[in-house]
């Protein structure tokens, strides 16, 4: 052996051993900070619990509040015997169809109450006048919402719950905060936990209510907070825990532990190392040679596939229209063939990537015909499995492109998406041209990619499950393979953000071309 060799394998050796060595100091060093940062997150989702409580007394009160208000006419008397019975409410406006307010009234005379409300909702009457004509904000479906909160400070805090009625008045709820407050603190805990305290703290930093034994320290900061949403947006909740609480959430520590296995890891590195340097050569040979064996044999099936399908498909056109049944299984038999004929394309477009002998072959085409042909390919089995096809053409012009790289990479992305999103009952192709560039989008309504896994998706022979209780099986190849082809045409193939199910994103160069002559 040649000592450059033996060196190189004793680094090789040593750098591992090192690196372990490396890794369990630094495990030994950020074990307490992750624990620490889980423990944060635990506090964390306490904090979202008490939140739900404040919110869910919240809604109660209000709900109730509007379902008196559905029972009252909105005229000042029976308004203002709705103010007198109610506990919550300090004040009532209404603002009619035409902005105009009819409560309280125009002109005296005015309860003192009143009185005092016009006084002070002056700072906010721009506002609630732009949400009568419409100004406000929008709702999910892009219309003006119909309730809200309004929420405004003058000598007090005033809290108002807006609602938009069907007749176009707007009805504004002043709640009175006093007692907005003792309903919610009623709400929540009263337990004296030890080792940490909660505290409910409002828009100008002052505690309102808090529970807990621990005492903090002038200046200590809390371990998590949490702020509330409307009409409480400028409250939140904080978490103050102390050092014993923090002990204790930290428990036993692993350090011992995780340093003695990598201690065994390395022991185990170093015998290992010796096996695998005299398997490596050996295991690449036969890699290779199954490389170059799954090429060949792919080879070979292609020919008696294409007759295959062929003569199915002769046959198919040879049968009686009313002979449904032996329709139905040539339609098995066809779809197969087509599936095992984009699985050998894939295979074969893999092994020439390997061997450095991918490359395109663009010729004058038109875009949108070659999408509607690889349609027509899935239609029988997409209609088999319920599954609507959508497709909204705006590739019409004739560029040059590689009409296989276009049907290998819409067959895979159609192929998908039957194959893990038949659930969601559509797939939708949308194309675009823009200068010299065509854009193709393929959608579904599956069940969509993990954000984890929206980059992984792309790598040869990764599929997002490989359970072998999965329904639906692949080899991994169809979106890395589509990738490559598409960045050898001058572009890309991405994933889109989508609400629901998967978007996939693919844009390629197609420089404008010639029709050729027919």
């Amino acid at each position: 052996m040649k000592p450059s060799l033996i060196a190189a394998y004793v680094a090789l050796v040593l750098m591992p051993l090192g690196l372990l060595g490396w890794m369990g100091l630094r495990l030994a060093m950020d074990e307490q900070e992750i624990v620490r940062h889980r423990f944060r997150q635990l506090l964390q989702v306490g904090l979202q619990d008490t939140e739900e409580e404040i919110h869910k007394q919240l809604k109660g009160r209000t709900q109730s509040l509007l379902r008196t208000l559905e029972s009252t006419p909105l005229k000042t008397d029976a308004l203002r015997a709705m103010l007198a019975h109610s506990g919550l409410l300090r004040q009532v406006f209404v603002l009619g169809a035409d902005c105009r307010r009819l409560h309280p009234p125009l002109d005296p005379p005015w309860t003192r109450a009143e009185r005092e409300f016009l006084a002070q909702v002056e700072p906010a009457w721009p506002d609630l006048a732009a949400l009568c004509r419409h100004r406000g904000p929008e709702g999910s479906n892009g219309a003006p919402a119909r309730s809200g909160w309004k929420v405004w400070r003058s000598r007090d805090i005033h809290i108002v719950r807006w609602q938009r009625l069907d007749g176009g008045e707007l009805v504004g709820l002043e709640l009175d905060s006093t007692r907005l407050l003792a309903d919610i603190i009623g709400s929540l805990p009263h337990d004296r936990m030890r080792g940490g305290r909660v505290a409910l703290v409002d828009s100008v930093g002052e505690i309102v209510y808090q529970w807990g034994r621990y005492e903090p320290a002038p200046g200590e900061l809390p371990r998590a907070s949490l702020d509330l949403g409307p009409p409480l947006g400028a409250w939140k909740l904080v978490h103050y825990a102390s050092a014993a609480e923090i002990d204790r959430a930290l428990g036993s520590s692993m350090v011992y532990s995780l340093l003695a296995g990598l201690a065994v890891a390395a022991v185990l590195l170093l015998g290992l190392a010796v096996y695998f340097y005299r398997q490596s050569t050996r295991h690449i040979r036969d890699a290779s040679e199954r490389v170059s064996f799954v090429n060949r044999v792919s080879h070979e099936l292609r020919t008696p596939l294409t007759n295959i399908r062929l003569y199915a498909e002769m046959l198919a056109d040879s049968l009686p229209e009313d002979d449904e049944r032996s329709h139905r299984r040539l339609d098995v038999v066809l779809s197969e063939t087509r599936r095992l004929s984009r699985l050998i394309a894939n295979v074969l477009t893999l092994g020439h990537k390997q061997k450095g002998q991918l490359a395109l072959c663009t010729t004058p085409a038109v875009p949108d015909e070659i999408i509607r042909a690889v349609l027509a390919h899935f239609q029988p089995s997409l209609d088999a499995r319920g599954i609507e096809l959508r497709f909204e053409a705006g590739a019409e012009r004739c560029v040059s492109v590689d009409t296989d790289a276009l049907e290998q990479i819409l067959g895979n992305l159609i192929s998908n998406a039957e194959r893990y999103a038949a659930e969601g009952g559509l797939v939708a192709i949308e194309s675009r041209q823009k200068e010299d560039k065509t854009v193709v989008w393929v959608s579904d309504r599956g069940p969509g990619i993990p954000s984890r896994q929206r980059d992984k998706v792309f790598e040869a022979f990764h599929r997002v499950s490989d359970k072998l209780t999965d329904s639906s099986s692949g080899t991994g190849l169809g979106l890395a393979i589509a990738r490559d082809l598409a960045r050898m045409h001058g572009g890309d193939l991405t994933l889109e953000s989508s609400e629901v199910g998967a978007r996939f994103r693919v844009v390629l160069r197609t420089p404008a071309a010639t029709p050729p002559e027919r």
